[in-house]
């Protein structure tokens, strides 16, 4: 079952770079609610094949992000949309963003997580 899961991640139902930088690109009126109308208008649909949720979008993009070989290309779209610091953004993804699109049952498995895609030793 777990096998199945990631590859379902793998396959991109929700394409989360494309509704990461969607999501930056937007400017400061961005919101999820409008991303996720976004997703709808362009066809996009959930691993089940329904209409996307707000939380299917916000679990996409930052999978997305939080991944490590996404992480520098996340930060510099990130960085050329937004004011925030590095050290903010490492942050939040480490504290907010991580912790609510993964869902891990353990502190553990999220630690492991972190440690296996180089957040743990990121600076924040």
């Amino acid at each position: 079952m777990k096998k199945n899961r990631l590859l379902n991640l793998k396959e991109k139902y929700l394409d989360g770079e494309k509704l990461f930088r969607k999501y930056y690109e937007m400017g400061e009126g961005r919101t999820i609610v409008l991303l996720t109308e976004w997703a709808i208008f362009e066809g996009m649909e959930s691993s089940k094949g329904n209409k996307p949720t707000e939380m299917g979008v916000w679990k996409a993009m930052w999978r997305w992000a939080s991944m490590k070989e996404n992480q520098s290309l996340a930060w510099k779209i990130t960085s050329e949309h937004s004011d925030v610091s590095h050290a903010q953004w490492v942050y939040d993804m480490k504290n907010v963003k991580i912790p609510t699109a993964w869902q891990h049952d353990t502190r553990a498995k999220r630690e492991r997580f972190m440690r296996q895609n180089g957040w743990m030793n990121a600076e924040s």
